[in-house]
């Protein structure tokens, strides 16, 4: 069966020698008539009729078979010319009863499809056949049975695509030889009303037009980073409709990858409200010194990621093993740059509330989860990580806990105006949630509103006469 909601395509001027054999027998009835000839029309239309382009040719068959229009007459080179010819020879009624479709196909193959019927050696050969049904002979028809296969290895042999359209109800069950008529290499398409044949254009057109690809939209990938400079990966594909049956692929329509600069903006220290930071370092025998050095390095990018100065943030350093020791205080401003840290990073002790976050790091940490949870107090946090590796890969998660981060609006959003001529309103909002306030950062108030409205549709509304 045919496939629906294919897009409204037409054939690309190809050079294309299309014939169009229908139906008129006298089990078509008048109605089937006029939805076949406005199908018919349809094609016509969308195959770009011209003469240095695609040419059509005519035939009908019933108790016999005719050929109305052949492909050199150049006066039905013409799209208008032709459906004029069209609405006439279809509507035409036998007065014998008959289906002959072997005569039809015998006829194209002898006498459309050939030099003297103006085929084109170059151009690329379509037989479309449209029929209500099998194939009938009366008894008292002497006009010999043609086998179809004979006709069709000819058409074959000459390059000829046979399709054939069988419409009405009872198609579903003359499936077999609706693909008798076709031939080996041709098409059997079935529709199961006339009432809906001229929805299925696009699906004919495809077994056979040349449809040149176009792209898709773009698609974006994320930015590769969130501030000081990144690159974004724009992508499409030729899927929109892709390339079909000889038709042009996208590479004339541009590349099907590009990348953007994004998120430009320098990165700010992610906290400035001077924070005071106790680090406390295991350096007991468990812990490998080749882990002992992912550490530190990842303390590094901690450090790095402040504001170390004697006005900002402070650092202090506890390591343990058996015993703690105290390496050097907040206080001491020797330490108050980000190279001296990275060796030493003293604390000194408040009597203010600590927030302690315990970061615990290993295979088995978890099981250790509710001791940690005891260090670190009923206000702290437990960060775990199954490695070191996965410590380092996880800065930001570690600066999330304790930063104060400063909430910052979303892009405005517009609603639809509130009239659509004479004047009127449209409403702006936006979101502190770019990212939301967080750890005591400033909410967005002091970055203007959250909403405000603009006058729009400001024209005249026209007046009925």
């Amino acid at each position: 069966m045919f496939r629906r909601g294919i897009c409204n395509r037409r054939c690309r001027k190809q050079n294309m020698d299309v014939a169009i054999f229908g139906d008129i027998s006298r089990s078509m009835r008048k109605q089937h008539r006029k939805q076949m000839i406005s199908f018919i029309e349809g094609l016509l239309d969308k195959t770009l009729v011209s003469a240095d382009g695609n040419h059509v040719a005519l035939g009908t068959f019933g108790d016999s078979a005719d050929v109305a229009i052949m492909f050199n007459e150049e006066v039905f080179q013409d799209t208008s010319n032709m459906k004029e010819a069209a609405k006439a020879m279809f509507m035409v009624r036998p007065k014998l009863v008959g289906t002959r479709t072997d005569l039809a196909l015998d006829l194209a193959s002898k006498e459309v499809f050939t030099a003297a019927g103006g085929d084109r050696p170059e151009a690329k050969n379509i037989l479309l056949v449209v029929t209500d049904g099998k194939p009938y002979i009366r008894k008292k028809d002497k006009k010999p049975f043609i086998p179809f296969e004979t006709s069709t290895k000819a058409l074959e042999a000459e390059g000829v695509l046979v399709v054939v359209v069988g419409v009405g109800p009872a198609v579903e069950n003359e499936k077999e030889k609706m693909e008798e008529v076709a031939g080996e290499k041709g098409i059997a398409l079935l529709v199961p009303s006339f009432d809906i044949l001229s929805d299925h254009l696009d699906e004919v057109l495809e077994l056979y037009c040349a449809i040149d690809g176009k792209y898709t939209e773009w698609k974006e990938s994320d930015c590769s980073v969130t501030c000081g400079g990144g690159v974004m990966t724009l992508t499409r594909t030729c899927t929109n409709p892709p390339p079909s049956n000889g038709g042009k692929d996208c590479s004339e329509l541009g590349p099907a990858e590009k990348t953007l600069a994004c998120n430009e903006q320098e990165c700010p220290p992610p906290c400035t409200a001077g924070l005071d930071v106790a680090i406390v370092l295991d350096k007991s025998q468990s812990v490998k010194l080749g882990n002992l050095a992912k550490v530190i390095t990842f303390l590094g990018k901690l450090v790095g990621s402040f504001h170390p100065a004697p006005d900002a943030d402070h650092f202090g350093l506890i390591t343990f093993n058996k015993n703690a020791q105290l390496s050097f205080t907040l206080g001491n401003s020797q330490y108050h740059d980000k190279d001296a840290l990275l060796k030493k990073i003293a604390e000194e002790p408040m009597a203010k509330d600590v927030f302690v976050v315990d970061v615990g790091v290993g295979k088995n940490v978890a099981r250790q989860e509710k001791k940690m949870a005891e260090i670190a107090g009923e206000k702290g946090r437990v960060l775990l990580f199954p490695s070191y590796k996965k410590l380092s890969e996880n800065l930001d998660e570690v600066l999330e806990v304790y930063c104060a981060i400063d909430g910052k609006y979303t892009e405005w959003k517009e609603s639809e105006c509130s009239v659509t001529c004479g004047g009127g309103v449209m409403t702006l909002t936006r979101t502190c949630t770019n990212p939301p306030p967080s750890n005591g950062g400033k909410d967005c108030s002091e970055l203007g509103p959250a909403e405000k409205t603009l006058a729009c549709n400001e024209q005249e509304c026209r007046k009925l006469i």
